[in-house]
C-alpha cells in the first residue's frame, strides 16, 4: 500500500468514526477530564490523543502487519495537531 493510499483510508476512518461517535474534540476533552481525575493531575487533550499514539505505537512493534494500528496512528496525530493548533473557544 502507497503513503497516499494510507492517509486517504485514515481521512476515511475519521469521516466514519465521526460519523458513529460523534464530534471528536469534545469526546477528546472529555477523556482527558476522566484522566485529570484518575491520574490526579491535569491532562489535555492532546496529552490523550499521544497517549493514544503510544499504544498504538506499542502495538506496532508487536504486530507490524496489522495496517489498523497505523491508520489509527495517524488518525491520533492528526486530531492532537488539530487540538494544539485550535483555541478550545474555538471547539
Amino acid at each position: 500500500m502507497r503513503a497516499n493510499e494510507v492517509l486517504n483510508e485514515a481521512a476515511d476512518i475519521l469521516y466514519q468514526r465521526e460519523t458513529k461517535y460523534g464530534d471528536f474534540d469534545i469526546t477528546a476533552y472529555r477523556t482527558a477530564s476522566l484522566q485529570t481525575l484518575i491520574h490526579e493531575e491535569p491532562r489535555s487533550a492532546e496529552q490523550w490523543c499521544l497517549d493514544m499514539v503510544a499504544t498504538k505505537l506499542a502495538r506496532i512493534y508487536s504486530s507490524p502487519q496489522h495496517l489498523d494500528n497505523y491508520l489509527d496512528a495517524i488518525c491520533y496525530l492528526a486530531q492532537a495537531a488539530h487540538l494544539a493548533t485550535t483555541d478550545k473557544e474555538e471547539l
